[in-house]
């Protein structure tokens, strides 16, 4: 178990008599022209990462919360441009890294509201394993529930780190930052095999209808949900219907 002040923190708040909340799954978004390849390859894969300069494969906890399409310019009428997410079983992955937060954001000095400049990214990592991420939403937020809607239970601690970052999640009015300031960052190194780690996809209808895509998800089956996509609508209109069928799979 790492020592850092992220993890001290838990430790000092957690014991053996500690209900932890239940393992929840994991989201990796992507737009509909990224979900046809990954589904031909029958792989999710590590992609070059600018912040830690390594080739790493992300996700969040629980949450479908990357926005697809928050950087298009133009609105587009097909699916190829619209959110997909892949539902994946934690249990079944190889973990390398652990973050409370968006890495990119933190590198982007996005949380300098909060996190002082000099703060080092790695006193806020957890350990890699689903216990641990477990303990942090029990100590932190207290149960799924408020996890899920970005609500923590602590608002202050004595180590400056773990304070900085309770003060971000605690906090009221309008900032620049989204909720991947409060969702958990899970980050592998490893490929993964879709067709035996997936949980389920959510995915335009007129997207699962192509043959490549509906005959891996019937020849595989996978649970899926599907959403219509209308004329002339921004992608980023339905990243929230996909959050919303994403968290059937809980």
């Amino acid at each position: 178990m790492s020592s850092n002040s992220m993890m001290k923190y838990i430790q000092e708040h957690i014991d053996d008599s500690t209900n932890l909340p239940q393992t929840l799954p994991l989201m990796h978004s992507c737009d509909g022209f990224d979900c046809e390849r990954i589904i031909q390859d029958t792989q999710l894969k590590p992609m070059m990462c600018p912040v830690f300069k390594e080739e790493l494969l992300y996700f969040f906890y629980g949450k479908a919360a990357y926005p697809i399409g928050e950087k298009e310019k133009y609105k587009r009428t097909d699916a190829l441009c619209c959110p997909v997410c892949f539902i994946i079983d934690i249990e079944k992955v190889d973990i390398y890294r652990v973050f409370p937060f968006d890495t990119g954001a933190f590198e982007a000095k996005m949380y300098s509201q909060f996190i002082h400049k000099h703060m080092h990214i790695n006193e806020f990592e957890i350990d890699n394993n689903s216990s641990a991420i477990r303990a942090y939403i029990s100590v932190v937020f207290g149960d799924n529930t408020r996890y899920l809607r970005g609500i923590s239970a602590e608002k202050e601690a004595e180590d400056t780190y773990v304070n900085s970052l309770l003060k971000m999640l605690s906090a009221n009015g309008a900032f620049e930052i989204d909720e991947r300031s409060n969702t958990i960052e899970v980050i592998c190194k490893k490929a993964i095999d879709i067709s035996k780690e997936i949980k389920g996809i959510v995915l335009p209808e007129n997207l699962q209808r192509k043959k490549v895509i509906s005959n891996f998800i019937e020849n595989n089956n996978i649970a899926y949900r599907t959403y219509e996509v209308r004329n002339m609508t921004a992608p980023t209109r339905y990243n929230e219907t996909v959050f919303q069928l994403a968290m059937t799979f809980i």
